[in-house]
């Protein structure tokens, strides 16, 4: 049987264990006293999604040019000074994986790996700190088929995501500077997360507040008068990596973010707008942020579909991983008990079948 289907089985035999056995510990999350799952358990839960990403098809999307790329990088750190020189842009990520290359490996797969288990690292931070249920929102993840589309694929990216995701806990204290830095830090590694210093500020606050509504107006102007923005985006982006994304989408032909992931990809954002008002009476700091933050990834994605699937289908990602902590705490606060199995194994198998669409159709993985 296929990895990329064995790897359910897996998450629900840990769930199944997580049962049966200790693997919990009671320690503060933002000064509440909350019960958790072990490190050492939640790392386990998630390690053979590290494999995958680790032993991947070298012929996959962006795998090879990954693996060229490193193989070109500096061997000793006499030649580094003169390789950073070359580099444009990212200086962040470049620098770090040739100290990996010059201290640690040569061999490709092992640098996989590294770069797998960081990131795997993160999301397991994320959703075992603030996930009402640390396995419903792993499911998410590997339902959604976000850790093919960014753990095989958009890797750079990624890592720059799972980097500011470092920056929850000063975002939920309202401590700006430190998580600017994150950011900051971030962006060293992938430019767009620079995205997230606004954001840091518009997620504060109920959901669907003044701050969100003026965000999705804004998505509906830059729609309306699409080829001005179209203009302004490309003179913007011009000294980045970026410069010409959008004109190159009109030109080549390049097509917006489909319907069907915009469509999956809202769907935190639609609940939290018909649960707004329990949201913001029973929600802590992390559910509002939460929630706000998939307000703000669905404009991302209504937006791609319109213009660049290449370039503004990328930028939700920041966002996006946060709808998984929203939804599993809808399910088990805003409907009734009797109701909660019902609604929870309609979204299980609505999952399931997106994650064909996209492994098996799209990427064509098994």
């Amino acid at each position: 049987m296929s990895r990329y289907i064995l790897v359910f089985a897996w998450l629900a035999l840990m769930a199944a264990v997580a049962k049966k056995a200790h693997v919990t510990k009671t320690e503060l999350v933002n000064g509440e006293k909350t019960i958790r799952y072990r490190w050492l358990f939640a790392i386990i839960a998630f390690f053979p999604i590290i494999l995958m990403a680790t032993f991947r098809p070298w012929n996959f999307t962006d795998t090879m040019a990954y693996r060229l790329t490193f193989q070109r990088m500096p061997e000793s750190f006499s030649q580094l000074t003169s390789y950073l020189g070359s580099v444009k842009k990212d200086v962040g990520f470049y620098f770090t994986a040739s100290v990996l290359k010059i201290i640690v490996t040569h061999d490709p797969r092992v640098y996989f790996f590294i770069l797998a288990a960081f990131q795997g690292l993160a999301v397991v931070y994320l959703y075992r700190n603030y996930s009402s249920s640390f396995f419903l929102s792993l499911f998410l993840f590997v339902g959604s088929a976000d850790y093919v589309l960014w753990m095989f694929n958009g890797v750079r990216q990624f890592m720059a995501v799972t980097i500011a995701l470092y920056a929850t806990p000063f975002i939920l204290k309202k401590r700006y500077i430190p998580a600017a830095a994150i950011i900051l830090l971030a962006s060293t590694f992938h430019r767009s997360a620079l995205l997230m210093l606004p954001m840091i500020f518009i997620v504060q606050g109920d959901v669907w507040n003044k701050k969100t509504l003026l965000f999705i107006l804004a998505i509906i102007a830059a729609i309306l008068f699409l080829d001005q923005f179209t203009s302004f985006l490309d003179d913007s982006l011009a000294e980045t990596q970026y410069a010409n994304v959008i004109s190159d989408t009109e030109t080549f032909g390049y097509k917006g973010t489909s319907f069907l992931r915009v469509a999956v990809y809202s769907v935190p954002a639609v609940l939290s707008f018909f649960f707004r008002k329990r949201i913001n009476e029973e929600g802590t700091a992390i559910i509002k942020v939460s929630a706000n933050m998939s307000v703000i990834s669905a404009g991302l994605y209504i937006f791609s579909m319109f213009t660049s699937g290449i370039f503004m289908g990328r930028l939700p990602i920041y966002c996006s991983l946060y709808g998984y902590i929203l939804l599993p705490w809808i399910i088990g606060n805003c409907f009734k008990k009797k109701d909660k199995f019902l609604i929870c194994s309609v979204m299980v198998l609505l999952y399931l079948a997106y994650y064909y669409t996209e492994v098996s159709l799209h990427y064509g993985l098994f």
